[in-house]
Formats: structure tokens, C-alpha cells, sequence
């Protein structure tokens, strides 16, 4: 097998005396689906800020091997609402062509969304949204942070199916948790 883009070994933390995840190694591969499943409190959500560099071990090591470009569609996403924000907006703040943004558009289902407000989006239109500016950057490696919530069933077996090919599609690995 080839090196992974990301390894985490040993990941053990703490806060304050609550040990939140122990003895915890991962290692995600280019065009691998790693699933991250259980239940609210299991430390899903810590080891995610660990891959994502946004929190520290309190033991044990996070190495990225080579160039990692993490997409990363979070669990939740509020925008006040003092702060207007077209679909639009969000889409141009990322640099990629108009061929590929309007692939990725097509794609997710977002097209039809450029125009509307972020903060009125339902919660599948928003998931949707958060999805393409993920891939806009072309990642090779995705974290889905629950991306099913909010979605009715027919949603979610669309959403799956996608996320599906995303590894063939894009060369990209993705990490998913759910609960």
C-alpha cells in the first residue's frame, strides 16, 4: 500500500480528567472512504479536530506525509444573520476555474442555489453547499463531519451515493463520521 496522506498514532486526550479518546491510530490513504461511526460523547469529533490540525494531542503524533489539502465540511454552520451571505459569496471566495466550479455546481445540486441567502438555505441545500466549496478546492483529503444531518432519507441515500465516487472521481481520500 502507498504512505498514507495523514497518519495519527497513539492519539490519547485529555480534558481536564476526562480521558475523551485513548490509544487511537489512523492512517487514511488516497481514494480510501474511512468511516468514523458511534455514538455523541466517543471522541468522534475530537480525533476530526486532530486530523484537521485545529487541536493538539495530548499524547501521541499527527504526521501529514507530502502536500495534504483538506476539504471539510463541517457538522454545524451559522451565519448570523446581521451578516448576509449569498451561496454566491461563498463559492467566490475560492479560486478554481469556471469549468470546474460549474462541474462541481452541477454536481452537488447547488446551481439553482447561487442566488439565495446561505442563512435561509434548509438544511440538505446547506450541506449541499458546504459539500461543493469543499471539493472546490480540490482536496485530497475530505472530512465529512456528519453530512447527513438534516437530511431526509432520499437525500441521504443521494448524498452517500455521491461521496461514493468522490475517491475515483478526484483522486481524493474521505474521512466521514457519523453517529
Amino acid at each position: 500500500m502507498s504512505q498514507p496522506l495523514l497518519s495519527v498514532n497513539g492519539l490519547m486526550m485529555r480534558f481536564g480528567g476526562l480521558l475523551a479518546v485513548n490509544n487511537v491510530s489512523l492512517d487514511l490513504h488516497k481514494k480510501e472512504i474511512v468511516s468514523l461511526i458511534g455514538p455523541n460523547g466517543a471522541g468522534k469529533s475530537t480525533l476530526v479536530k486532530v486530523v484537521l490540525g485545529l487541536q493538539k494531542t495530548s499524547s501521541g503524533t499527527r504526521q501529514v506525509h507530502g502536500d495534504l489539502k483538506i476539504g471539510y465540511v463541517p457538522q454545524r454552520f451559522h451565519l448570523s444573520r446581521s451578516m448576509p451571505l449569498r451561496v454566491r459569496d461563498l463559492f467566490d471566495l475560492i479560486r478554481t476555474t469556471a469549468e470546474f466550479r460549474k462541474q462541481i455546481l452541477e454536481e452537488t445540486g447547488s446551481a439553482n442555489l447561487l442566488n439565495r441567502d446561505v442563512q435561509d438555505l434548509s438544511g440538505g441545500e446547506r450541506q449541499r453547499v458546504l459539500l461543493a466549496r469543499a471539493l472546490l478546492i480540490r482536496p485530497n483529503l475530505l472530512v465529512l463531519d456528519e453530512p447527513m444531518q438534516g437530511l431526509d432519507i432520499h437525500s441521504e441515500e443521494e448524498l452517500y451515493a455521491y461521496v461514493r465516487t468522490l475517491p475515483e472521481r478526484y483522486g481524493c481520500a474521505v474521512l466521514m463520521v457519523s453517529h
